[in-house]
């Protein structure tokens, strides 16, 4: 999973926090080889992948520990299951 962003961030790794309303999930994102406006991060983090993939349409960000906002689900069911359900299991 990647995340890019609008100023580079000038970390090398980045904790993205996703507070979901019932759970929170922290993934370690790692910086791009040139550039520190991208971030990969591990989609198999625990929880993350049924998590996006669920009902809820939005869920609060926060990178670094900074206030993002809202991030919006919609459409991360398909997408999700597209890029990862040859080596992921959901709804198990």
């Amino acid at each position: 999973m990647m995340a890019r962003l609008t100023d580079e961030a000038g970390e090398p790794s980045l904790t993205f926090t996703f507070e979901f309303p019932d759970r929170t999930i922290e993934v370690s994102g790692v910086a791009g080889a040139t550039t520190r406006k991208t971030y990969i991060l591990d989609p198999r983090t625990s929880g993350l992948p049924e998590a996006m993939s669920g009902k809820v349409n939005a869920v609060n960000l926060r990178i670094g520990g900074q206030e993002q906002g809202m991030l919006s689900l919609s459409g991360s069911t398909r997408a999700l299951l597209g890029a990862l359900s040859s080596c992921l299991k959901f709804g198990d």
